[in-house]
């Protein structure tokens, strides 16, 4: 079991980052792309942006904890409206963000009902730079040409590419892919105590909520989480990416204590999508040897 916390950062002092170290706490800080960006969403109670603050904070724990810092993590959320250099420009312009690893997310706004809207640049620069991840990985470019943002993006897909390879024949009896088992993979507890499965769920609804600290897991929520695949039905069960779906209980949670699968359905173009991409990658790495053997093998030999 390894603890993890996330946090703005202004309250980071010398004392905190001690005791996370002490007690192996990895730590996560929020700053979601550059000063504009970031101090558009990210404020203080009077209305001040706190990325100035939050690059002192780091600055700050690799001087006290110069060892403790290289664990440091980034949480980024990103609004696709922007555009992508946008986010990507903080590692040219700031050297204290030098090799730290980024989760990065696109901001949700599912809860809110909302629809997400993504600007031409940020699509195809994103996407440039996914094709370049895959160039990476094929050894025809260095690592660093790749952006961070994407990088663990693309090698994931690349890795859910490859496990295609020890999928067989669905069983009588089986289950999406989508669902982890909550409170196994990435229990979260916010400042009241209440558990939850995971960061991105909601924390007001009831449905989401598998527990407390005081009261232990609530298991009827667990099995409802973990059971998504029934919401929907013979939808699911006879759906061509069944195995391939990426749809957790976040996916059909109505932000009022309940399932619906009419939510849920709605999500399964996106899940479809991304099915697709691995089908893509599979074929793209089973022709490159093909078309490109040559080239790959004179660089695995360097």
């Amino acid at each position: 079991m390894s603890f993890n916390i996330t946090t703005n950062g202004t309250l980071l002092n010398e004392k905190y980052i001690q005791y996370f170290k002490k007690h192996n706490v990895s730590l996560m800080i929020s700053l979601d792309g550059n000063k504009e960006i970031n101090d558009s969403n990210r404020v203080l109670q009077d209305g001040t942006g706190t990325y100035d603050i939050v690059m002192k904070k780091i600055a700050m724990v690799r001087q006290v904890e110069p060892d403790y810092a290289k664990k440091m993590q980034i949480s980024m959320v990103i609004d696709p409206q922007k555009d992508f250099d946008c986010f990507n420009s903080i590692y040219i312009q700031e050297k204290d963000f030098d090799h730290l690893f980024v989760a990065a997310t696109v901001v949700d706004k599912e809860y809110d009902n909302d629809k997400i809207d993504m600007s031409e640049t940020y699509i195809w620069k994103s996407k440039y730079h996914r094709f370049l991840g895959v160039l990476s990985y094929l050894k025809r470019i260095d690592k660093d040409y790749v952006s961070p943002i994407v990088y663990l993006s693309v090698m994931a897909d690349i890795k859910r590419c490859h496990d295609m390879d020890l999928y067989h024949r669905l069983l009588e009896i089986d289950a999406p892919g989508g669902p982890c088992i909550p409170g196994q993979l990435r229990l979260f507890c916010n400042v009241d105590k209440k558990l939850f499965p995971c960061e991105r769920v909601s924390e007001t609804s009831s449905i989401s909520c598998i527990g407390s600290l005081d009261e232990g897991f609530n298991m009827e929520n667990v099995k409802k989480f973990l059971n998504v695949g029934q919401v929907a039905g013979e939808e699911c069960k006879y759906c061509w990416s069944f195995r391939y779906c990426i749809l957790c209980g976040k996916k059909a949670d109505d932000g009022h204590g309940k399932m619906d699968p009419q939510i849920k359905l709605k999500h399964c173009p996106e899940s479809r999508s991304s099915a697709e991409i691995i089908f893509k990658l599979k074929l793209l790495f089973k022709e490159v040897p093909n078309y490109y053997g040559k080239q790959c093998f004179e660089v695995q030999e360097e």
